[in-house]
């Protein structure tokens, strides 16, 4: 017999020679701990035997480490797994006659020897397959602790219905990655959940959407057993038909809503607006919200958002009612039936909605009923429509339910006044003549620094222009410069003074809404060049208004301010049918005289509420506004 050769690599001949001897000594495996026991097979630990060849180069191993490193290499050498052919009992037990083997060699020799365990099932939309772990041992030994497999192939029923929960039902799946064909039928499943849902949201009725037990049933009677995941879907479509996995809205929800009573958008005479609805109590979204571009805010007419969409217009209209005065609500009861009355009157989306209640509700009551007298806060959010406007990228620039608010800071009417070239003129000519009058007004300085607070106002200058506007022969008074500046005189220390004194409240009140809006109407009042821009007429009547604001504000801390709030709706009102009249004027270049009438009014009823022992300057009421306001050129 030949010598086997030097040159042969040892390694050439290990790995066959020990998965032979593997082969006919299975139960002869054992597994190292995480110390230097060894687990066999049966049950039990055992070490190596001491004078072991596997333990010999252990030791060396342990010779050779470093004395930082002599613990963590204590049990380095051992090999992880083993194959011994003798087990020895004494005060010790011991394995003998041991080598090292690739344990992955065992599952491929042991054949049905081998047992398997699966566990935790589930769903993987990432691969479309339903996948479970697997553990393999021999004897008692664990092969493989956990490996991740296709649990369709080993039961297939288990991983239907797996796929069907959370696949179908709760729509963790994929569409994209399988064909149209194959998908199309999930695709649309999808979309008429989501119809449901907005049904459920426009209805506000929860217990709408079957439970997910009814579209699990649905596809367990219909969906084939032998489709499974992702792949097997695709067989299935490619030789079938999926045409009955489409489901109708009777198989997802119990109601419909009338798509005229709950539309997705809001028609106006210029364009639609989208409308969603969400069903969310307490949320900031709750209810309906109309989508509206940026460009387009000013092209939506507020009274329109009030009639909010037919469906809502009996639950609409009764929170109306249960926030009238007591006074008013005793002659409208029962009140299902005074709405009944109302809905067969009043004609949707025609004016405002509060205008059309009041006049139905002063025939009915035989006394006038005003908007004044609805409580807008006691309405419940859903009952006001939500807007949300968005910027040219799509992107959400502002949200809220206060619609004016909204406008006026996504797109705010142009209103910065303008000086007239003649006033101009004169003011540059005499300039130092007038700037040297304006000295000797009375206590200067501290007019200045109460100026201060005023936009782009340059005292010299501003005041100026008035009197240049007033001296200048084609004025009414045209009386020469003298005369001018005694006029302004009288109006511009007092103007100045009760604009600091208004000031002052809003800033001690700047937390409060009321502070917030009183420094809104106050900006109003005090554009940049106001003081010639606005009518002679009006403006001496400026401090009035200024006064009108403490007093406002004095009213609230002695419990005014449920009133406070319904003058600020009965207000906003008329302010915004001015503000949509204007703009519509500034784009057809009409000038009209009684829209500014209309203007001051507005402002006088503001004095009405807010400090009527002022006085106002002309007699005003909601009949005469109205009246008013029929004059305008529409």
């Amino acid at each position: 017999m030949s010598e086997p050769s030097k040159s042969r690599n040892y390694a050439e001949i290990y790995d066959p020679l020990h998965r032979s001897i593997l082969t006919g000594n299975l139960s002869g495996i054992a597994q190292r701990d995480e110390r230097f026991e060894y687990n066999v097979c049966g049950g039990g630990k055992f070490v190596l035997w001491p004078g072991s060849g596997l333990q010999k180069k252990n030791t060396a191993g342990k010779k050779n480490a470093g004395k930082d490193n002599r613990k963590e290499t204590e049990t380095s050498g051992l090999p992880h797994w083993i194959v011994a052919s003798e087990r020895l009992e004494t005060a010790r037990k011991y394995l003998r006659i041991a080598a090292q083997i690739d344990h992955r060699w065992i599952e491929s020799l042991a054949g049905q020897l081998i047992q398997k365990t699966f566990h935790e099932p589930h769903w993987n939309s990432e691969t479309g397959y339903v996948h479970a772990y697997e553990k393999v041992s021999l004897f008692g030994i664990v092969i493989v602790p956990k490996r991740r497999i296709n649990y369709g192939t080993v039961d297939p029923k288990r991983a239907r219905d797996i796929f069907i929960q959370h696949a179908l039902v709760e729509g963790d799946f994929s569409p994209d990655c399988i064909p149209q064909k194959a998908s199309a039928f999930f695709v649309h499943n999808q979309h008429v959940l989501e119809e449901a849902k907005q049904i459920q949201d426009k209805l506000r009725k929860t217990g709408m959407i079957k439970p997910e037990s009814f579209r699990y049933q649905f596809y367990q009677d219909r969906l084939p057993d032998e489709v499974y995941d992702r792949r097997s879907l695709e067989k299935y479509a490619k030789e079938h038909s999926v045409q009955e996995l489409f489901m109708t809205l009777s198989d997802i929800c119990t109601e419909t809503a009338d798509s005229f009573a709950f539309p997705d958008q809001l028609q106006t005479p210029e364009t639609k607006y989208d409308i969603t609805y969400r069903y969310a109590p307490g949320e900031t979204d709750d209810g309906l919200t109309v989508i509206v571009p940026q460009e387009k805010i000013r092209q939506i007419d507020p009274a329109r958002l009030g009639w909010l969409v037919p469906g809502l217009m009996e639950q609409k209209i009764t929170a109306m009612l249960k926030s009238l005065p007591k006074d008013i609500r005793r002659r409208i009861v029962p009140i299902p039936d005074t709405v009944k009355d109302l809905l067969g009157k009043i004609r949707f989306g025609e004016g405002d909605i509060d205008g059309q209640l009041c006049k139905e509700l002063t025939r009915i009551t035989g006394s006038i009923v005003v908007p004044a007298d609805f409580n807008a806060e006691q309405l419940p959010p859903e009952l006001r429509m939500n807007i949300r406007v968005l910027d040219e990228t799509g992107s959400i620039a502002g949200e809220g339910r206060d619609f004016i608010s909204l406008r006026k800071a996504h797109a705010p009417v142009k209103e910065t006044a303008a000086v007239s070239l003649p006033e101009t003129a004169y003011y540059e000519k005499h300039h130092r003549e007038i700037k040297t009058q304006i000295q000797y007004l009375p206590n200067v300085d501290r007019l200045k620094l109460y100026a201060q607070g005023l936009p782009e106002f340059d005292f010299y200058r501003s005041i100026g222009l008035l009197i240049a506007a007033r001296a200048m022969p084609a004025s009414a008074q045209s009386g020469g410069m003298v005369p001018a500046v005694q006029e302004v005189t009288k109006i511009i220390v007092p103007l100045l003074e009760t604009y600091h004194q208004a000031r002052r409240a809003v800033e001690q009140n700047r937390h409060h809404p009321a502070g917030q809006e009183a420094a809104e109407h106050l900006s109003r009042l005090t554009l940049s060049g106001f003081l010639v821009s606005t009518d002679w007429n009006w403006l001496q009547h400026f401090p009035r208004y200024f006064r009108a604001v403490p007093l406002r504000m004095e009213k609230l801390r002695s419990g005014g301010e449920a009133a406070d709030r319904q003058a600020i709706t009965e207000l906003n009102r008329y302010w915004q049918q001015y503000l949509a009249c204007a703009e519509r004027h500034e784009a057809a270049g009409i000038v009209d005289a009684e829209l500014a009438v209309f203007r001051w009014m507005i402002e006088e009823y503001r004095v009405s509420f807010f400090a009527q022992k002022l006085g106002t300057a002309v007699k005003v009421s909601p009949q005469r506004l109205d009246k008013q306001f029929e004059k305008t050129r529409q």
